[in-house]
């Protein structure tokens, strides 16, 4: 199984710069796409579970940067991922999460079901197939001050957990 490289927050920062610097002229929207639950994920099929879906997510990623779709997209230390669009793509963050939702998993263990666990006092269901995301986005251009922005998006994917659609872009 391959691995997917990993980026730290400052790796990120550094390429995002870089970007920006090269498309000066552009209005981008910076999104975090974190799995809901991905540590109790991991807790209950593992590492090469939790692997198998991170290298999709990052292949499906990496089509849409062929396309053209996306500029940019990292994942970072913690297991969420970066991506980069232009402004005028920004219809295509519901789509994108609507296509990783409808992604069916590869399994790694044949033994493996749904579970139903409790967080933060609800039961949630857990399958190794299937996983839902949140988006949390934020507009930048070449004049941002990307510490900043990878802050906001960063809070802005935490407030995602709050709305219907799980997808929050920061006023």
């Amino acid at each position: 199984m391959r691995a997917v490289a990993v980026k730290d927050r400052e790796l990120i920062k550094l390429e995002l710069e870089d970007i920006l610097e090269q498309f000066s002229d552009s209005e981008f929207i910076l999104f975090n796409l974190d799995v809901n639950h991905f540590k109790h994920f991991y807790n209950e099929y593992g590492p090469e579970q939790r692997a198998i879906v991170v290298r999709e997510i990052n292949d499906y990623l990496e089509r849409l940067h062929t396309e053209g779709i996306i500029c940019y997209h990292a994942k970072s230390n913690y297991g969420a991922f970066f991506c980069l669009i232009k402004e005028k793509e920004k219809e295509a963050m519901p789509e994108i999460k609507h296509e990783i939702e409808a992604m069916d998993f590869p399994v790694y263990n044949g033994n493996f079901g749904t579970v139903e666990i409790e967080i933060e006092g609800k039961k949630v269901g857990l399958k190794p197939n299937k996983i839902t995301i949140r988006i949390g986005a934020v507009s930048l251009d070449s004049k941002s001050d990307v510490e900043k922005i990878l802050s906001d998006v960063e809070a802005a994917k935490e407030k995602a957990k709050e709305v219907e659609d799980m997808i929050y872009m920061l006023p």
